[in-house]
């Protein structure tokens, strides 16, 4: 956060400076030509926007309003980045879709990259309990592995995590990192379900457990791109289906 010492002498600043107006808004000096959010001696905050023309606008806002505007961007970005990737989306998309002013992104982030990393990582958390609470413990091993698969997917939206994995930007370890959590997770449970499996005799014990739960990963997220290029949205379950019917073969073999 930009704090100023003397906030009395900017407000004395603007009013000195104060020339042809805007719907209210000052003409003041240009080293203040750069968004800011500062901290006055009475706890308040008040945001400083540059707009066209060397126009600046203050606004005051309490921490309330600060600490709601990180929340709402960290909402809008991921909501705008399931639906159109992170690459696609602009920093003007983030601030209209969240209402949060230029202020606050920069004032919590260091920028759309940063932004983008919390969001991915709040959505890795989600996606990760999801997972938890989809494969679970009650049942036999192969069912919770068929809960998985059993989840109806909307294929014309993609995954909330692997939609990123075709995106040159993959290869940001900030971006990257919350996305393999997550399939590391995911691998971990599915693997874990089919070797107990293979214990109870429900799956060929010669299989890699590993390897099976990496397939059952790829027919998903490969469900996922030809649902989309087939504009089928139905696909990708019926690809899902496939699967549990070649686990269920592999018990006679």
């Amino acid at each position: 956060m930009q704090r100023l010492q003397d906030f009395g002498s900017l407000l004395t600043g603007v009013k000195r400076r104060r020339g042809p107006c805007r719907d209210g808004a000052a003409i003041i000096d240009e080293r203040f030509a750069k968004t800011l959010l500062i901290l006055d001696g009475d706890g308040c905050f008040y945001i400083l926007v540059a707009t066209e023309y060397s126009h600046f606008r203050l606004i005051r806002c309490d921490h309330g309003d600060v600490m709601k505007a990180k929340g709402e961007l960290v909402k809008a970005a991921k909501k705008l980045m399931w639906e159109r990737g992170y690459e696609a989306v602009s920093p003007r998309d983030l601030l209209e879709e969240s209402g949060a002013g230029q202020g606050s992104l920069y004032h919590h982030f260091k920028g759309k990259m940063d932004l983008a990393s919390v969001a991915l990582g709040e959505v890795s958390d989600e996606m990760c309990e999801l997972a938890r609470e989809t494969v679970g413990t009650d049942g036999s091993a192969l069912d919770r592995v068929f809960r998985y698969l059993d989840v109806s997917r909307d294929g014309l939206k993609g995954c909330r995590m692997g939609r990123f994995a075709a995106e040159s930007s993959i290869a940001e370890a900030s971006l990257r990192k919350p996305v393999e959590r997550y399939f590391r997770e995911l691998q971990g449970l599915l693997a874990g379900a089919l070797r107990e499996a293979q214990a109870e005799g429900e799956i060929a014990k010669r299989l890699d457990a590993n390897e099976l739960a990496l397939m059952i990963m790829a027919v998903v997220q490969g469900g996922f791109a030809v649902s989309r290029v087939y504009r089928d949205r139905n696909a990708i379950n019926r690809a899902t289906e496939t699967a549990k019917s070649l686990l269920k073969s592999l018990r006679h073999r």
